[in-house]
């Protein structure tokens, strides 16, 4: 039998007091992990206010790494513990959250592209190194974004084109794109591929 952390949700010994993964305490038998609240201790060097994770309210640090001298071990063997209270986040209370990849459909080549965004191009923020040796791909061809949970490309380039699903990209104008979409960019087919996850 095994404990499941309610916080990561990492499989633990039924009898252990904090999570293996991420050392959150597990809340007493009589309330198993249906707590709303969890708990960790956290020590505070008060010379350079470096924390350190400690088992109990009780717990102490000898010295903070940062510190040598024998006033600035006193100074923190003489600080206790304090409460961090972790609200429980259930996996349905996660948010969830859209990914989007870019799939050349001729080499299969996965382009992954983060929250935040990017450029596509020679010069580009993802595998620019993959359109280096393709001169009708423009330093900065095409942008990616989310807006509102929404992915978006918007075209960059003076000299070539794009085109969502044969729809030739105006310059600067946004344009939504949906799972199973094809960017075409001159000889380049990338699908695109959005999955929710929760994060």
């Amino acid at each position: 039998m095994s404990r499941v952390c309610p916080l990561c949700y990492a499989e633990s010994d039924d009898n252990a007091l904090n999570c293996a993964k991420c050392g959150v305490e597990f809340e007493n038998a009589d309330t198993g992990n249906d707590c709303d609240v969890l708990r960790k201790y956290i020590i505070t060097c008060p010379i350079c206010g470096k924390e350190y994770e400690v088992e109990s309210a009780s717990s102490t640090i000898d010295k903070c790494d940062n510190e040598d001298d024998e006033f600035d071990k006193i100074q923190i063997r003489s600080q206790r513990a304090r409460v961090v209270e972790i609200v429980k986040q259930s996996k349905e209370e996660k948010r969830a959250a859209k990914r989007l990849s870019l799939i050349d459909v001729r080499t299969d080549k996965i382009i992954i592209i983060d929250d935040a965004g990017g450029i596509i191009g020679r010069s580009g923020d993802f595998e620019s190194e993959y359109f280096k040796n393709n001169p009708y791909v423009s330093s900065m061809h095409f942008k990616v974004f989310c807006q509102d949970g929404e992915w978006y490309v918007e075209h960059l380039s003076n000299t070539n084109p794009t085109t969502v699903n044969g729809t030739k990209l105006l310059h600067d104008i946004r344009f939504k794109v949906n799972d199973g979409d094809r960017i075409i960019i001159p000889e380049c087919c990338l699908k695109v591929s959005i999955k929710e996850e929760l994060i």
